[in-house]
């Protein structure tokens, strides 16, 4: 594993994120049903995300620090953090993994919007 990315596994878990990674992630997607979410199922959650949103939630599914994702969006790491709160809260969720959980499980399920509001 490279340096820089043991490094930055090392500062989010000193920040209280959870880390799974992704061959442990993707087994558990495929050992079956991810839970749903507490606000009902995940079609209105769908429907109810912005294109910023799901920009938002497809880079954090990739891993990706809120200071990265404020970088390559153009926003400021607070509107990102912002965006997450939301995310979380209407997906029902309780934090970012389990945001980015939810979002590999719409992907593979096909549920993943071509075009979002």
């Amino acid at each position: 594993m490279r340096i820089d990315v043991l490094l930055a596994m090392v500062r989010l878990l000193l920040c209280g994120e959870i880390l799974v990674p992704e061959p442990i992630l993707r087994a558990l997607l495929s050992a079956g049903p991810v839970a749903a979410p507490r606000n009902g199922p995940a079609d209105p959650a769908i429907r109810d995300l912005t294109r910023r949103e799901w920009e938002v939630l497809a880079l954090i599914a990739k891993g990706k620090q809120n200071k990265i994702v404020a970088a390559e969006l153009g926003l400021s790491e607070h509107t990102v953090k912002l965006h997450i709160h939301h995310l979380i809260n209407k997906l029902g969720v309780s934090n970012r993994t389990g945001a980015a959980i939810w979002f590999l499980a719409q992907g593979e399920a096909g549920g993943t919007p071509t075009s979002s509001t």
